[in-house]
């Protein structure tokens, strides 16, 4: 089911779609926004829409596909826990914040789940650069690892629940590493140097630090505790965005 959520300030439409996967249309135009970023983006793809149900995404003044967010909700060791998947701007949008409305709708939708089952859901992503680390710490009360590749036995814990229901490749150097997770998957030279200016920028050496090598697949576990919704109803507030009705 597609449904409207909202029209953003710069008049983009925002909606939200469950069991997206069999819109070739959709997946076709999802497709095409991720080529400049990739070099192949069939594998990425597939792994990406076999775990994720539901998808967020904008569409432009001109009705074209200016970013996405997928994102699913699974069960593990008889809880829900929240994946947080791919997530793209489409590249002459870059810098026009559209990552932030999308990931403030779901982080509404995911508290007033928390409601209605009675406890807090924590979140988990992989990546392997350091947008994501920064987009994610943005939006998140707290993030696993820190900066300085650090966890706190909670994050530890959280991470290898993530590990043993999904059988991932847990790297033997640190634990929020895994290996070759992403293989086949590779980002394009227009890509990658735009990821290392922007990491060069921020002085962020928690990837070289903890060896993730992206082009053999290496990815970083990111365990992530949502902020309350209180902060983040001001954060939409602050930027003209209305409380959702959830």
């Amino acid at each position: 089911m597609k449904n409207l959520i909202a029209t953003l300030p710069n008049q983009f439409k925002l909606f939200e779609y469950v069991n997206y996967q069999n819109d070739h249309v959709l997946v076709n135009e999802i497709s095409e926004l991720l080529a400049p970023s990739y070099i192949n983006t069939d594998t990425l793809l597939e792994r990406e829409l076999a775990h994720n149900k539901i998808i967020y995404f904008t569409r432009d003044t001109q009705n074209k596909l200016s970013s996405f967010f997928m994102t699913n909700y699974d069960e593990v060791n008889g809880k829900t826990v929240c994946y947080m998947g791919l997530l793209a701007v489409a590249d002459n949008h870059k810098g026009k914040d559209l990552a932030g409305p999308i990931l403030y709708w779901h982080i509404q939708k995911t508290k007033s789940l928390e409601k209605k089952l009675g406890y807090s859901i924590w979140c988990w992503a992989t990546t392997a650069t350091t947008s994501v680390y920064q987009i994610t710490k943005n939006f998140s009360k707290n993030v696993e690892p820190q900066f300085n590749g650090t966890y706190s036995n909670d994050g530890l814990d959280k991470c290898m629940q993530i590990k043993n229901h999904y059988n991932l490749n847990i790297s033997s150097s640190h634990p929020f590493v895994i290996k070759e997770i992403a293989k086949g998957t590779q980002y394009s030279a227009k890509e990658k140097e735009h990821i290392y200016e922007y990491t060069q920028k921020r002085k962020f050496e928690l990837f070289n630090q903890l060896q993730v090598n992206e082009s053999k697949g290496d990815r970083l576990i990111l365990i992530i505790d949502l902020p309350d919704l209180e902060l983040i109803n001001f954060w939409g507030y602050k930027k003209g965005l209305p409380i959702l009705n959830t």
